[in-house]
């Protein structure tokens, strides 16, 4: 809730005394405490609330709800860089439709908020000064990066694609692409929900994806995506004859 409160950090027989206040914002929204709430944020709290309210069922996973989020906030939102204060805040995404990175992050981590999922931002480097998340699935973290599972195009545009190559990675994982002060997080060493592993799309080497097309590909799906090692692509004609030659 918004206000002033007194927390004691103890360690041993030290003790620090410290006052912090917490100002009200989206996050209070969302849980019903709107007294002093900009107009914006209020709004913002609105479109999350109305999300969950539509999408998110009771007997829905903590993976699923979690998926749930990522697509939206991804689908809606194009990664640009407009020198405004709200791209760097919920503001961005959930009314503006554009954002950059701690944007990304700060919208994703107020849908946790909502429905009491343990979240955090993350600071570090990917390329430049970047911020993604490390959200909880029964007790355990994974890292999440909704920014790099928005491709921008060559051309600088928004592709309008959903990738799930940072979705709920190990560490070991995202460190390949990103550094951060690891000392600094919990350590996520799971990647039991890492999306390909998870959903059995891996695999080891890029001569194994015909059997993996053919597998997916009759589960009727309206796309197939399969993650392998190396820097290939498969023949386009034999992709084709794969399905039928139906595009």
């Amino acid at each position: 809730k918004p206000g002033t409160t007194k927390v004691t950090l103890t360690v041993g027989e030290y003790k620090c005394p410290g006052e912090f206040t917490v100002k009200a914002s989206a996050y209070s929204a969302v849980k019903g405490e709107l007294q002093g709430v900009s107009e914006d944020e209020k709004t913002a709290a609105k479109v999350v609330l109305d999300f969950i309210e539509k999408n998110i069922k009771d007997d829905m996973s903590t993976y699923e709800k979690i998926r749930l989020v990522h697509d939206y906030i991804v689908q809606n939102t194009e990664y640009k860089k407009s020198n405004s204060e709200r791209e760097h805040s919920v503001l961005g995404p959930l009314l503006d439709g554009y954002a950059v990175c701690d944007g990304y992050a700060k919208a994703f981590d107020l849908f946790m908020y909502a429905m009491d999922i343990d979240c955090i931002l993350v600071t570090g480097e990917a390329r430049e000064p970047h911020a993604w998340n490390i959200v909880w699935i029964d007790g355990v973290p994974y890292h999440i990066d909704l920014t790099w599972d928005d491709p921008v195009e060559l051309s600088g545009s928004d592709s309008g694609i959903v990738r799930y190559e940072y979705f709920l990675l190990p560490e070991a994982y995202i460190t390949k692409t990103h550094s951060f002060e690891v000392t600094n997080y919990p350590y996520c060493k799971d990647n039991y929900y890492t999306y390909y592993t998870y959903r059995n799309n891996l695999i080891s080497t890029i001569y194994d994806y015909a059997d993996k097309f053919k597998e997916l590909y009759k589960q009727n799906p309206s796309e197939v995506v399969i993650l392998y090692p190396e820097y290939a692509i498969p023949n386009k004609d034999s992709i084709f004859q794969l399905n039928g030659n139906r595009g």
